[in-house]
């Protein structure tokens, strides 16, 4: 099998090119920054004439102040890519399967098992809105959408959440953390592990929620990490995010995850026992 990962240089897509390598041909654009602009129709051109059995999909617009301020460029990097993408399929009469990420931004049921892939999405900024778009093209052309978030220590130049809250921790300077804010997040290495499995059994069509159980708010998510790393510390604040970020965005978005558990008979596992794990990976790189 033939994989085209794109966004290869990002917080994910670095550590599935490092997973999917060791047993597939797997081209990208770039795992340090990106080659080319995929909003261009002729760089897109050029990487499908590689002629990739499956396209797995990282890329895109993710910081919401952005989006909301760059409404055009975030639309091109969401949907109108996606749009081009399954044109050229068409035109080059290529028939490749796609896997996209998207969002646990679009839930906001205090009952987490509302949150589930047939419920009414909550789009309250405008880059869940273009998550959302871009949802519903790959649905109608009949590839996979993965809602999921995540963590663990980056292989990029760029940090993520436990990296960040790793860093805050052993700094000296007073932080915030927000315990209205609820999420279901899978660590980096385990989505890499499901996808190595979804690939080897059935790329299936549709919407999939890929998450932990169990979730949490992040303020305590942040505790229990700091305190399997042995970093923790009083040396932050606990605040409302809403009195914080000036855009909407949601609050509950621990997933109900049980159709990927039953498609693929796997169970997912609880958010706790991810943190512990990933934990005992940034105290043996401390």
């Amino acid at each position: 099998m033939k994989i085209l990962l794109l966004g290869s240089s990002g917080l994910l897509g670095k550590s599935l090119y490092l997973s999917l390598s060791k047993n597939y041909k797997v081209i990208h654009n770039g795992l340090t920054r990106r080659k080319k602009d995929l909003i261009k129709i002729k760089n897109l051109e050029f990487l499908l004439n590689y002629k990739p059995n499956l396209i797995i999909n990282c890329s895109g617009e993710t910081n919401i102040e952005d989006c909301e301020k760059y409404r055009k460029r975030s639309y091109n990097k969401n949907v109108n890519f996606l749009k081009k993408l399954f044109f050229l399929r068409k035109k080059k009469n290529l028939s490749f399967k796609l896997i996209h990420f998207s969002t646990d931004q679009v839930y906001n049921h205090k009952n987490f098992l509302k949150n589930n892939e047939n419920c009414k999405p909550k789009i309250l900024n405008y880059y869940t809105r273009t998550k959302f778009l871009s949802e519903n093209i790959v649905k109608k052309n009949g590839g996979m959408v993965l809602r999921t978030n995540f963590f663990g220590k980056s292989k990029t130049n760029k940090d993520s959440f436990t990296d960040w809250i790793f860093r805050s921790f052993t700094g000296v300077e007073k932080f915030f953390l927000f315990d209205d804010i609820f999420f279901s997040p899978l660590r980096i290495s385990s989505i890499c592990k499901y996808i190595n499995i979804i690939i080897k059994n059935d790329i299936k069509s549709g919407i999939f929620n890929l998450g932990s159980k169990n979730g949490m708010s992040k303020y305590k998510f942040s505790k229990e990490f700091a305190k399997y790393t042995k970093i923790y510390s009083k040396n932050f604040t606990v605040l409302k995010s809403k009195k914080f970020f000036k855009i909407r965005r949601p609050s509950y978005m621990i997933m109900n995850c049980k159709k990927f558990e039953k498609s693929y008979k796997i169970k997912l596992p609880p958010l706790i026992n991810e943190i512990k794990k990933e934990s005992k990976v940034y105290l043996k790189n401390a």
